[in-house]
């Protein structure tokens, strides 16, 4: 399981938005289902419509959205046949996972742990956050600008004249000694 862990957190760290958050409903579904099935000393037979159902298990929301990318995480925990004791844990290292590893913003695991669904209001927050992308930064084609320059997460770049100190008087340069 801690290789699992370890796993999701860095998929997690890299992931879209979108995963990241169909990521926390699959998982929340997927241990669900799997804690049902063991009660009821069911064997589970993996179909993509089996993941489908674990995902719109935990919200609805998920119906129209993508699932195959989801079936190799299933088939790799299903293989790993834990007990319900082992489910109990594994659902409390997912909570610290995605707390860990997720934007606080986007954290929906904890609500659906609470056995909440999200409301209509907390999805359009939700697909706001993921319809928000930065503007593209263009850069500049001249290879000299006497104006300053600032550079994300330095100081300003002024033109080498200005860091010298030269003052100018009429056409000519003089020096000013810096101390």
């Amino acid at each position: 399981m801690d290789v699992l862990e370890s796993e999701l957190k860095t998929f997690c760290f890299s992931a879209p938005r979108w995963m990241q958050l169909e990521l926390q409903g699959f998982w929340y579904g997927l241990v669900s289902t799997v804690l049902t099935y063991k009660e009821e000393n069911q064997p589970i037979t993996l179909t993509s419509d089996l993941v489908e159902k674990m995902l719109v298990h935990a919200d609805p929301e998920f119906t129209d959205w993508p699932t195959s990318w989801l079936e190799p995480i299933a088939k790799q925990f299903l293989e790993l046949d834990l007990s319900i004791d082992d489910l109990n844990i594994w659902f409390e290292c997912l909570e610290s996972a995605f707390r860990d590893s997720v934007p606080t913003d986007l954290n929906i695991f904890t609500t659906y742990s609470n056995g909440d669904i999200l409301t209509p209001e907390q999805w359009t927050r939700l697909y706001d956050a993921l319809a928000f992308l930065p503007p593209p930064v263009q850069k500049k084609r001249s290879s000299y600008n006497k104006k300053t320059r600032h550079v994300h997460g330095r100081r300003a770049l002024t033109p080498l004249r200005n860091r010298k100190a030269f003052t100018r008087k009429h056409t000519h340069y003089t020096f000013v000694k810096l101390e």
